[in-house]
This record gives structure tokens, sequence and C-alpha cells, in this order.
């Protein structure tokens, strides 16, 4: 193996930055925050299309189960939903307070919560009106006129 003599190979030889610096680890982790992106973006479509009496009759539930799973979707939903009100109401008071780092982070645990509210919310929309398929706007009606 042929080996410069000048002082430019001598110090590529002996420093080598892109090893020092973790280059290739650095691509991995980009590749994985890709990954994890397109993850988290892509909207997966379930192939099974099937109403809310043939879910029943697969997964083998009783109708006291189905009333046990509303009872459950309608209490994590309430604790969700009051924890993101809560989370705004604290955001709030932080921004007011010029406390805007904190304001931030309180507003994104608002936003994670709100995540959490929905999810729930919208399961025990499905379980409680046993239809299957239901839309956000179908949500949005639902929110508004829950009593």
């Amino acid at each position: 193996m042929n080996q410069g003599r000048g002082l430019r190979s001598y110090m590529s030889r002996t420093f080598n930055v892109y090893q020092w610096a973790g280059g290739q680890s650095l691509i991995n982790s980009g590749k994985g925050i890709r990954g994890l992106f397109r993850a988290m973006t892509e909207v997966k479509r379930s192939a099974r299309k099937e109403t809310f009496s043939q879910a029943i009759v697969r997964l083998n539930l009783a109708p006291k189960d189905i009333v046990e799973k509303e009872r459950q979707y309608r209490m994590t939903s309430s604790i969700y939903g009051v924890f993101f009100i809560f989370g705004l109401v604290y955001s709030a008071l932080l921004f007011k307070r010029s406390s805007w780092g904190t304001g931030i982070m309180g507003l994104s645990y608002s936003f994670l919560m709100f995540g959490f509210f929905f999810r729930e919310s919208f399961w025990y929309m499905q379980v409680k009106n046993r239809r299957l398929g239901m839309t956000v706007s179908d949500w949005v009606r639902f929110i508004v006129r829950m009593k």
C-alpha cells in the first residue's frame, strides 16, 4: 500500500475526524429518525372492513363485555380530558408570567393529553353508538352533544 509522505497525508492518517465524530453513527441516527417520522405520519388503512356486530362475533364478546369497555373508555377519556384542561390552564398561567420555555413545554403536554383524550373518546363514541368507521366530524358532533 502506497502511503504519501507529506504533512497532509500524515495528518489524514493520524487524525481521522470522520471516525472521531462518529460519522457512521450520525448517518444511522439520521436514517432512524427519518424512519420514525415516516412511521408516525403514514396512515395505515386496515384491510378489514366489518360492522360492529361482525366485530363482536369475531372477538367473541358478551354484552356485559361491551358495557364494561364502554365504561372503561368513558372513564379514561374523562381523566385525559381533565388533564388536558389542567394542562391548558397551567400553560396559560405560565405564558401570563412570561415563562415562555416552560409554557411551551406545558402546551406540548396539553397536546399529548388531547391526543390521548381524542383516542379514548373516539373509541367510546364508536362503542356507545355501536358503529365502526366513524369520522372526526362525527366525533366533534358527539362531543358537542355529549351531556
